[in-house]
């Protein structure tokens, strides 16, 4: 797959010179002045190519061999030849040639593949969802983070209902912000809203309420469903109920969705603020603080939404006791540009001291940084970080197989802006590098998502 990405972008950004598949007779062949231009989009491919003379032109292309050929409008020496009803991010060969079309050179088949869709910049981004900015006050603005470009899209949209401590989670291209803490004064409050966003056609939409007013949770995608877990009922942790409830919400029954509450066969630790992220449909969690008393662990645990019961095998405990750590599972796929990484697990910073109040009344900021195979029940203490940081988060962005830091808090209630990142080519030698970016708006409390995932 590596190979092949880069003769995808050595076509896309070269149109002279030797290709590394086919040579100058190849270009007589075909009677080519130099080498293709593929502009690919999520379900159509531009090609741009001269001919030596001016003749007829065309592009055969397909997926496991040529299926098909596209003509160009013209007879000229430039050609544009566009080929539509694709698939998404699909490796596709592909042929351009000129000359006589009823008797078509034998194809030289280059590659290319599509895009996720023609937005790649919201597919690719991270978003930056919800948390605590200056005041202690909840940020409505979302913002979104291109790792490709380090450009930022500041206030690409604002969250309806501004809060913090949300279960935060991208689920088939939506983004679904569940429960959390809204503000009133300077009174906080639990509450049980949902917002689902569609980034493709900006637009909002309140869904069915959770079953119970919830904060400090884990929210997960698997299948057709989202799972909530873990986190308190209320704003006082000490007052909420939460015994092994699980939160099944399945956004595409009925008009706004269809919510079952259950318990699980197993127990799930009653922490609020605990790191959580799936693999394989999978979730993982570990640390967070005891809702009686706020007192934080360093055990964990994984619950396994199909069978309804948490894993029979002892997880790895991380090094430090810790809630409101960031946390991102890293997933390659055969369609990455490393799909041959190991699927592993990340946590950073978090606070080690214990407090009961949400927000917490203190913090102590912590600079850890611990990672895991998913395989192996082990976590290694990897670089530290720049600055210590409670709550910030998390992601990866599978094009640069970089993990990005963003925000967090050093101090109590004092907001950072500052975005950090790591090379997953070998994530427990490597430090950490402070990007010269920062976050349009600093906050903790909040959730970074992708839409590729």
């Amino acid at each position: 797959m590596k190979y092949i990405l880069f003769i995808f972008t050595f076509l896309t950004f070269v149109n002279c010179g030797q290709s590394p598949l086919i040579d100058g007779s190849n270009l007589n062949t075909h009677k080519l002045d130099g080498f293709p231009l593929v502009i690919p989009g999520a379900t159509s491919a531009t090609f741009i190519f001269k001919c030596k003379a001016d003749s007829s032109a065309a592009v055969a292309y397909g997926k496991g061999s040529i299926e098909g050929i596209m003509p160009s409008l013209t007879t000229s020496k430039d050609h544009i030849v566009v080929v539509n009803n694709l698939e998404t991010q699909t490796n596709y060969f592909y042929s351009a040639f000129c000359g006589d079309l009823q008797s078509p050179p034998n194809p030289l088949l280059l590659t290319f593949q599509t895009l996720v869709s023609d937005q790649p910049q919201k597919t690719r981004g991270i978003w930056i969802v919800g948390g605590l900015g200056a005041g202690i006050s909840p940020v409505a603005q979302v913002d979104l983070y291109d790792p490709v470009t380090g450009q930022w899209t500041p206030g690409i949209t604002n969250v309806p209902t501004p809060r913090a401590y949300s279960n935060i989670v991208s689920h088939q291209n939506k983004i679904y912000i569940m429960g959390g803490l809204t503000k009133s004064g300077v009174t906080f409050t639990a509450v049980n809203t949902v917002n689902e966003y569609d980034p493709f056609n900006n637009v909002w939409k309140t869904m069915a309420s959770m079953p119970d007013t919830h904060q400090g949770g884990i929210a997960i995608s698997a299948g057709n469903d989202i799972y909530v877990i873990s986190g308190t009922t209320s704003a006082d942790m000490t007052t909420g109920t939460l015994t092994n409830t699980v939160y099944k919400f399945t956004p595409s029954l009925g008009t706004n969705g269809i919510w079952l509450k259950y318990v699980s066969n197993t127990a799930i630790f009653q922490r609020v603020d605990m790191p959580g992220c799936a693999i394989q449909d999978t979730i993982f969690y570990s640390g967070g603080r005891r809702s009686t008393d706020g007192l934080p662990f360093n055990t964990s645990d994984a619950y396994i939404p199909s069978g309804n019961t948490t894993t029979i095998l002892a997880e790895a405990n991380i090094n430090q006791t810790k809630y409101g750590a960031a946390i991102a599972c890293y997933r390659p796929n055969p369609k990455d540009a490393y799909p041959a990484d190991p699927a592993s697990i990340l946590i950073a910073g978090g606070s080690t001291t214990a407090d009961v109040f949400q927000p917490p009344t203190a913090i102590t900021s912590s600079n850890s940084f611990d990672y895991s195979l998913a395989t192996t029940s082990n976590f290694t203490a990897g670089g530290i970080l720049p600055t210590a940081l409670y709550y910030p988060s998390m992601e990866i962005s599978y094009e640069q197989r970089r993990a990005f830091l963003f925000g967090g808090a050093n101090l109590t209630n004092v907001p950072q802006d500052k975005v950090y990142s790591l090379d997953l080519g070998n994530p427990t030698t490597t430090p950490w590098r402070t990007e010269t970016t920062t976050l349009p708006v600093a906050r903790y409390g909040h959730k970074a998502v992708i839409l590729n995932r």
